[in-house]
């Protein structure tokens, strides 16, 4: 609960190209006491705004705050989770600030392509495709740190440099009727979550360049209801930094379309634990995947590791209700990340490690129709390479040795009432299965 004492109007200045200072300078008035910011409908052009507890800032229908493209006005001295080679720099950012409404139906922008990208663009496993051999600093439009009980609302927020919101060790986190636009650059995606515990999206509508919505290092209690997603690589992705555990996830009555990395992602590798994560009545369509489940070493981002101890474990995950047409072939936009041979004729991909397995998988009331159309006379049966210690890329395997579903190294495969289809001749087999310690199947159909 916000107690308002203090409220500042804040209206455009045609002649200024920095409203940086007033701005801050409001913000900073509310610090004893609490209070409004409202920004009246015009253009504002700023750098980082530092906020604090106890605040509400109003965005008006016609409003549109603009970061500046020169690096030395972004002001935030903090590493995020994922690099430590440069300070994450934000639009807006808040540290351990309690009780934060950012809401209206204005306009936050980030001019996200006047920023080149370099080395932080890249994992250690493709690090050569790198423009240049240096780590750029690309804003974000808004990073929350150690945060308790911020809700964001009714807001546009569009073309970043780099991820759109960033939240990290965070708890009690609402995004409500955002639209998130964020296609300029490299690594642009949506929501992007690390360390955090109850959280709610609602009602967005997100359209990235990357993933749409990360779930890194830990999650519990995390609520996706009822979106509208599509991204150049996944719809929804957990992991792969995966450090700590990952339950009471529920993702639902979502819209997953024009999805060209896979549309759902689990991924562990940090020694991790996800667990009792359900997703249900959701469709998909004009994806690829449509979903991965993945449990192996990760190899780190900036720099290789290889480590003997446990890479995690998955256990409970339930898929139910899932509507899904699958495309042969994704289509990036030109600036975009060009596709891989083994995003190519994807299918449904769960695959562990012969020493440590998958627990149970449990897939109910599945129609799932795939374009097909693989005809490579060369083709032959065979299971995928152990590709341990890479980054667990749902293409790294090349093209499936199968149209519907690979599972490998599993505890437990529960699968009922299932529909697969190929719109296209496809000379590979539906299923390949191998490793499954117990599995039921009823109700399989398939068709091409």
């Amino acid at each position: 609960m916000i107690n308002i004492k203090k409220e500042i109007l804040l209206v455009p200045e045609p002649e200024c190209t920095d409203d940086t200072g007033r701005i801050q300078a409001a913000v900073d008035s509310c610090r004893e006491t609490g209070g409004r910011v409202v920004f009246a409908p015009g253009k504002y052009y700023t750098g980082t705004i530092h906020l604090c507890s106890n605040l509400m800032i109003e965005f008006t229908e016609g409003s549109e705050i603009i970061g500046s493209d020169d690096l030395a006005k972004y002001t935030v001295h903090e590493y995020s989770h994922q690099s430590k080679q440069n300070y994450w720099q934000s639009l807006f950012f808040a540290r351990d600030a309690v009780h934060v409404v950012l809401k209206g139906k204005g306009r936050i922008s980030g001019q996200g392509d006047h920023f080149p990208y370099g080395l932080e663009a890249y994992s250690v496993d493709d690090q050569d495709m790198a423009p240049v051999r240096e780590y750029k600093v690309r804003p974000s439009l808004l990073y929350l740190k150690g945060c308790t009980d911020v809700k964001v609302e009714q807001l546009e927020l569009r073309d970043a440099a780099q991820f759109a919101v960033l939240t990290e060790e965070c708890t009690k986190v609402e995004f409500r009727d955002i639209s998130v636009i964020n296609r300029k650059n490299q690594n642009t995606d949506g929501f992007h979550f690390s360390v955090t515990r109850d959280i709610m999206i609602e009602n967005c509508r997100l359209d990235c360049g990357d993933d749409a919505v990360v779930l890194n290092r830990s999650a519990v209690g995390v609520r996706i209801r009822n979106c509208d997603i599509s991204s150049r690589w996944a719809g929804i992705r957990i992991g792969p930094f995966s450090d700590g555990e990952f339950t009471r996830i529920e993702v639902c009555g979502c819209h997953i379309h024009h999805t060209y990395g896979c549309a759902v992602k689990i991924q562990v590798g940090e020694g991790g634990y996800a667990h009792d994560l359900y997703f249900h009545d959701l469709v998909m369509d004009e994806v690829t995947g449509p979903v991965q489940i993945r449990l192996c070493h990760f190899p780190g981002w900036e720099t290789k590791k290889e480590t003997n101890i446990s890479p995690g474990r998955i256990d409970r995950i339930t898929f139910e209700r899932i509507r899904a047409r699958v495309i042969a072939e994704g289509k990036p936009k030109p600036h975009e990340v060009p596709v891989f041979n083994g995003e190519r004729y994807s299918c449904v991909q769960v695959q562990g490690l012969d020493e440590y397995k998958i627990g149970r998988l449990t897939c109910r009331d599945w129609g799932i129709q795939y374009e097909g159309g693989y005809e490579d006379t060369a083709y032959s049966l065979h299971l995928t390479e152990n590709a341990d210690y890479r980054y667990p890329e749902y293409f790294i395997f090349g093209i499936m040795p199968c149209y519907a579903m690979y599972a490998a190294h599993v505890e437990k495969l529960v699968l009922s009432g299932l529909h697969f289809s190929c719109e296209k001749r496809d000379v590979r087999v539906p299923f390949v299965f191998h490793d499954i310690a117990g599995i039921e199947m009823t109700g399989i159909q398939t068709e091409q």
